[in-house]
């Protein structure tokens, strides 16, 4: 934004009118820079539009909400955790590509054999990573996503909002006249 002076506070909210939580039903309360202003937020004014992807801190709600007692190491191992909730919904769609090249099948058996853990040392970490760009541009390519790659993210990104915060419904269900399977087979290649 331009340092003109447009875009400069015009004074200050009650500190009690800001977002807040105190108490939680659920005995804690997660946040990773995601987005946390409620929908219905009364000061429109104050709202900026920008945030996080929720993946991570759907990961963190994941792992606190398992109903078990957490210990400090186990708060160690979710600061370092890096298990990729949009790789847990679309790897298992590869289950039924089919046709695909010996290395295609290889490439295919390593990540539906991964714990969709995304560390520096995981093979299938990075043909996952390599995959999901591809088959997103595949995905924007083909016409089936207006305004091509820009609107697909958008899409994936709700999609796998809707994941997170709903009991995992698959992905292939709500793309599945697009063709969805058929590219991300595709996508490998």
């Amino acid at each position: 934004m331009p340092g003109d002076g447009r875009y400069e506070w015009d004074g200050f909210l009650p500190i009690t009118a800001l977002p807040h939580v105190a108490n939680p039903e659920k005995g804690y309360f997660a946040t990773a820079n995601n987005y946390l202003f409620p929908l219905d937020y009364p000061f429109k004014e104050a709202l900026h539009y920008s945030g996080a992807d929720p993946f991570r801190v759907s990961r963190i709600s994941e792992v606190l909400g398992s109903g078990r007692l957490h210990t400090v190491a186990d708060m160690m191992r979710l600061q370092n955790d890096n298990v990729s909730l949009p790789a847990r919904s679309l790897v298992p769609l590869l289950r039924e590509a089919s046709d695909v090249s010996d290395t295609v099948g290889k490439a295919r058996s390593l990540l539906l054999g991964w714990n969709y853990s995304v560390d520096a040392d995981s093979v299938a970490a990075g043909i996952y990573e390599m995959w999901q760009q591809a088959a997103v541009g595949e995905y924007a390519e083909s016409g089936r996503a207006e305004g091509g790659a820009v609107v697909c993210r958008a899409a994936e990104h709700e999609a796998h909002h809707r994941l997170a915060e709903r009991a995992r419904r698959p992905v292939r269900r709500r793309c599945a006249d697009a063709g969805r399977d058929e590219i991300l087979a595709k996508s490998l290649d």
